[in-house]
């Protein structure tokens, strides 16, 4: 898999796209079922939106 930052996710990545992205998470925001992440690097940030209904639920209580 290739290493992307998130300036390069932001311009040349469309949505449903796996990708392994290495950075921290700035802020986290939860309403009900889905969950906002926001993900920095050296290069910025970007937003992750984990929707219970479409996530597994491993992941999900990661993100929560």
């Amino acid at each position: 898999m290739k290493k992307l930052y998130a300036v390069d996710l932001l311009n040349y990545v469309s949505s449903n796209t796996q990708v392994e992205f290495y950075g921290w998470v700035k802020a986290r925001r939860r309403h009900n079922y889905i969950i906002f992440l926001d993900v920095c690097d050296s290069t910025g940030s970007i937003q992750v939106v984990a929707n219970k209904t479409n996530v597994n639920q491993e992941l999900f209580g990661l993100a929560r």
